[in-house]
C-alpha cells in the first residue's frame, strides 16, 4: 500500500495532524481512483476526498443529473474564472479599487475530473450499481499541490477534532476574548481553529458542503429510497 511522505518544508506541528488524518484513512484510499470501481456515492466521496488530501488538493461535486444516475466530481481548482462579486479590479493599482493582490484563486482551469454512473452490472442487467469513471486524471500543471491539505476548509472540517474546536470557539467567543488569547487556550487543549473560523463560529457560516452538493445528495437519497 502507498504511504504518505510529508513535504520537507512543513514544520512538525503541521505534520502531526496531517499524519493523524492519513493514519485514520483506509490504506486503499491513498491509491489513485480506478476505472470500473464499484462505490456508492458516499464511499466514492470519502475515497476521492481522502486521496485528494494525501496528494495536496481537494474535490467538489460539480453536478448530478435529475435522474440521479450520474454524479461528477472535480478538483476544487476547476473552472476558468473566479466570481468577482464586489467588482474589484483584477490587480492592485494606485487608482484602482483593489486594496491587495488576490492570491487565493480557486479557478485555475484544472481538468481533473471523475464521475459515478448508476447502471446495470452487465449490459441489459436489471441489477445496477454505481461505477467509477475517469474523465481526466491529470491536473495538467494548472496549480501546485498544497503541502498542507488542512489549508483547504473542506479537509479541515472533515477532521474529528474540528467539531470540538468549533464548539470550544463558540464558548470562548461568548467570553469576548481575542482570537490570540483563544488560540493559546485551545492549543493547550490540543485544539486549533483559524481566525476566520473563530470569528464566524457564532454566525452560522460553518457549512461542510456547498448547496449544490447537498441538493445532489438529497435527490440521490430520494431516488434510491434512502430517506
Amino acid at each position: 500500500m502507498t504511504s504518505w511522505t510529508p513535504p520537507s518544508n512543513l514544520p512538525d506541528f503541521v505534520i502531526a495532524p496531517i499524519h493523524e488524518a492519513i493514519d485514520n484513512m483506509p490504506p486503499q484510499h491513498l491509491l489513485p481512483p480506478q476505472v470500473g470501481e464499484i462505490l456508492d456515492p458516499d464511499q466514492a466521496y470519502n475515497h476521492l476526498q481522502n486521496y485528494a488530501f494525501s496528494q495536496g488538493f481537494c474535490i467538489v461535486v460539480t453536478s448530478c443529473d435529475k435522474a440521479n444516475t450520474y454524479i461528477r466530481f472535480a478538483c476544487i481548482h476547476h473552472g476558468q474564472t473566479t466570481r468577482n462579486w464586489r467588482q474589484l479590479d483584477e490587480h492592485r493599482t494606485e487608482e484602482g479599487n483593489r486594496q491587495k493582490e488576490y492570491t487565493n484563486i480557486r479557478a485555475r482551469g484544472c481538468p481533473w475530473q471523475v464521475y459515478l454512473s448508476y447502471k446495470g452490472i452487465t449490459k441489459g442487467a436489471e441489477q445496477k450499481a454505481w461505477f467509477l469513471g475517469i474523465t481526466n486524471g491529470s491536473h495538467a500543471d494548472t496549480h501546485d499541490m498544497v503541502p498542507n491539505p488542512l489549508a483547504y476548509p473542506i479537509h479541515a472540517k472533515r477532521q474529528p477534532r474540528y467539531a470540538a474546536s468549533v464548539q470550544q470557539a463558540i464558548a470562548l467567543r461568548a467570553t469576548q476574548i481575542s482570537y490570540s488569547q483563544a488560540s493559546h487556550i485551545m492549543a493547550a487543549q490540543d485544539l486549533s481553529i483559524s481566525g476566520k473560523a473563530f470569528y464566524n463560529s457564532t454566525r452560522g457560516s460553518d457549512k461542510t458542503q456547498n448547496e449544490d452538493e447537498l441538493n445532489c445528495h438529497e435527490r440521490r437519497f430520494q431516488a434510491h429510497g434512502m430517506q
